[in-house]
């Protein structure tokens, strides 16, 4: 399946290959060995995939597409959210992304095997990013639609965690915690906090909710960008 996917790109330079929600499995299994080969990636939703419609071509596979955009090196195109209405699409050199997950796994050496978890669309720079470092250390990350967010209280009850969280998602952590007295998760080790600001008062509650953790105000996934 690799070489079928590479054989979609005559020049890995000239061309993206994205995948739909569709694909999210083959990007899964392959999109790291397409990066460390050379090519650029991508995820697409339903949401994201009308920004690039003008230029998408269909592949000869369904569900994954090409999208003309020269690059020197293997790169990855995510999103932002958009919340100002500004939606953007962002593109990242594979390389400056391989460096922030060798720093990330600095800071888990105590716990390598932590599972990574992340809340929204795949094709977001956050939740991307959450997806491949998690990849990368060779463990499947658990993916949570944002309506979802109320089931994952019981998955982190038990399992050693990573979570990558963007502010609004941390709001909802701290109502549940004062509000609806949800009782603190202690098995969460690590929390990356990024897309939006994060207050000092914010963290202190997100330290109670999650007291065995370190969180860290994360950013970069979108910065030094080619914007589209």
């Amino acid at each position: 399946m690799l070489s079928a996917l590479k054989s979609l790109l005559n020049n890995s330079q000239t061309h993206f290959l994205l995948f739909d929600e569709s694909q999210q499995p083959l990007f899964f299994s392959y999109g790291l060995a397409l990066l460390e080969s050379g090519y650029s990636i991508g995820a697409l939703s339903t949401q994201t995939k009308p920004l690039l419609q003008q230029h998408l071509q269909q592949s000869a596979l369904d569900g994954i597409y090409l999208y003309p955009f020269k690059v020197k090196e293997a790169s990855i195109l995510c999103f932002s959210s958009g919340t100002l209405n500004q939606q953007k699409g962002i593109v990242r050199s594979y390389k400056s992304w391989k460096n922030s997950f060798k720093l990330i796994a600095d800071i888990l050496t105590d716990f390598p095997n932590l599972r990574g978890t992340v809340i929204g669309s795949s094709p977001y720079s956050l939740s991307l990013f959450g997806i491949m470092e998690s990849l990368y250390r060779e463990i499947m990350p658990i993916i949570l639609p944002n309506e979802h967010i109320k089931l994952l209280e019981r998955r982190l009850e038990k399992q050693k965690s990573l979570l990558w969280l963007t502010p609004f998602h941390c709001a909802f952590f701290i109502k549940a915690f004062k509000e609806l007295r949800m009782a603190p998760l202690s098995e969460v080790h690590c929390v990356f906090v990024g897309g939006a600001y994060f207050s000092n008062a914010q963290r202190e509650v997100l330290q109670q909710v999650f007291p065995r953790a370190k969180i860290f105000s994360f950013y970069g996934t979108s910065e030094t960008i080619l914007s589209l």
